[in-house]
């Protein structure tokens, strides 16, 4: 896979036709971990780069990218248990926010068609990311007709190294590299402005013990930057 990757890279290295395409956007991630009583939602973060273009044919395009892209969800945990003191019954209700905001360095290759028209296309490829590290924040709430109120809120780092370097406050990753399949569509606007979603759907577990694999969608703006390579 490796030599495929550094083959297709190549490719749009050796054009002499190159359009480059600086690229900022805004992602909405979620993981597909799901333990009971959780409930894991979209965050939004931020992702930019640049894509490097090469046309093969009149509708057909390779595109290698260079990105930083935040992959960032919430799990929120909500359960109540009855507690018995005595002779009599209490209930336990429990609630915990934790937010995930994961930084990754991600080289995608993608396959671009135009279809119906020039300015419009579809996309898809592959990817490969190596993460970063990132933020963890927790808030936990405990309430009971017996027991006083309980809050507690937290925050540390996202770590992929020894496990046994992290805090209490730290949340520790098994694998830092991600591997992603991507689909999407696009439109260029009066030639100056491409706008594209992108959705993409990571292969490798973030857990090695649990399915835990990124999903994250994309919406991001770009501006063309044609230009040819002089012949020596």
């Amino acid at each position: 896979m490796k030599y495929i990757y550094v083959f297709l890279t190549l490719i749009c290295l050796n054009s002499t036709a190159q359009t480059l395409y600086p690229r900022i956007g805004i992602t909405a991630s979620v993981n597909t971990y799901a333990e009971p009583n959780h409930d894991i939602k979209p965050k939004i973060g931020f992702t930019f780069g640049v894509g490097y273009n090469k046309t093969l044919s009149k509708t057909i395009s390779l595109q290698a990218e260079l990105n930083y892209i935040q992959k960032s969800f919430e799990s929120d945990y909500l359960h109540t248990t009855t507690v018995q003191y005595g002779e009599e019954l209490y209930a336990l209700h429990e609630k915990r926010s934790d937010q995930y905001n994961i930084s990754y360095l991600e080289l995608p290759l993608l396959i671009k068609a135009r279809v119906l028209h020039d300015d419009f296309f579809v996309l898809g490829g592959f990817s490969i990311g190596m993460g970063l590290g990132g933020t963890h924040k927790y808030e936990y709430d405990r309430t009971s007709s017996y027991l006083d109120p309980l809050h507690e809120e937290a925050s540390g780092e996202i770590k992929f190294d020894d496990a046994s370097s992290t805090t209490n406050e730290d949340v520790y990753f098994d694998n830092r590299w991600d591997m992603g399949f991507h689909v999407g569509l696009g439109a260029l606007i009066l030639k100056r402005i491409q706008i594209e979603c992108r959705y993409g759907l990571g292969a490798i577990n973030l857990y090695d013990h649990a399915d835990s694999k990124n999903r994250c969608l994309q919406v991001a703006l770009s501006t063309p930057i044609s230009f040819k390579r002089q012949k020596s």
